[in-house]
C-alpha cells in the first residue's frame, strides 16, 4: 500500500522550495483544519466546514502550489465504530493508528472495504476577489483525479513547459455526468489562464 502512494505521488509536477518565506514541509503542514478546504458539491463549489467568506461559485482561478495523493477507507458498515478513514502514507490513518489493525478489525466484524484515491493541492486562492485571497487547499474527487494529472502532465507540463506553481490555472465546472445511483453531478475541469511568476509568492 504505501508503495502505490509513494510511487503515483512521484508522478505528480515539482512544487517551489517556499511560499512567501514558509519552507514546503512547513506549508504541507496546514492542514483542513488550519487551511479553508474547497470542495465540489456536484453543483457548485464551497467550502468544507467553518465559513471563510468564499461565497458558492461555478469556477475560480489559484495556483497551483503543492499536490498529495491520499485514500479513503470506506467500510461497508456505516454504522460501525470506524465507518471509514483517510491515509496519507497507506500504513496509518489521520490519527497515527496502523490501517492493518483497522482492516482486521473490519474482517473480524464481518465487514469489507473500499478505498476511494483523492488528490490534495495546496493552492494560492486568486479569484473571487469578494471572498478571502489566499493559501486553500482543494479536494479533487475520485472522478477527477485522472483529468487533474492529464491537465498538470500533458496540458501544463508537455504542451506549454511550466510547473503548476508557474501558471494560473481555472477551476471549473464540467458538464453534468450521471454518477452511480443515477445522480447527476458535474466534475472538476481544469483550464490554463496565463503564466505566473513565482517570484511573487516566494
Amino acid at each position: 500500500m504505501t508503495k502505490e502512494i509513494t510511487e503515483t505521488t512521484q508522478n505528480l509536477p515539482a512544487t517551489p522550495d517556499s511560499f512567501v518565506g514558509m519552507a514546503l514541509e512547513d506549508l504541507r503542514e496546514l492542514d483542513h483544519t488550519a487551511l479553508p478546504t474547497v470542495i465540489n458539491d456536484g453543483e457548485m463549489f464551497k467550502v468544507r466546514g467553518a465559513n471563510w467568506g468564499l461565497p458558492a461559485v461555478k469556477d475560480f482561478n489559484a495556483v497551483i502550489l503543492d499536490c498529495h495523493k491520499y485514500e479513503y477507507h470506506r467500510c461497508s458498515n456505516q454504522d460501525h465504530a470506524i465507518p471509514g478513514f483517510y491515509t496519507m502514507d497507506g500504513e496509518t490513518d489521520s490519527k497515527g493508528e496502523p490501517i492493518e489493525e483497522i482492516h482486521n478489525m473490519w474482517a473480524d466484524d464481518g465487514c469489507t472495504y473500499s478505498v476511494s484515491h483523492y488528490v490534495g493541492a495546496h493552492v494560492l486562492m486568486l479569484t473571487p476577489e469578494d471572498a478571502f485571497n489566499g493559501l486553500a487547499i482543494v479536494t479533487i474527487s475520485p472522478t477527477s483525479v485522472k483529468r487533474f494529472q492529464a491537465f498538470l502532465q500533458l496540458e501544463l507540463g508537455r504542451q506549454r513547459k511550466l510547473q503548476p506553481f508557474q501558471a494560473v490555472t481555472k477551476f471549473k465546472l464540467g458538464n453534468p455526468v450521471k454518477g452511480r445511483g443515477g445522480k447527476m453531478f458535474s466534475p472538476w475541469e481544469f483550464e490554463f489562464v496565463e503564466p505566473f511568476d513565482p517570484s511573487v509568492i516566494e
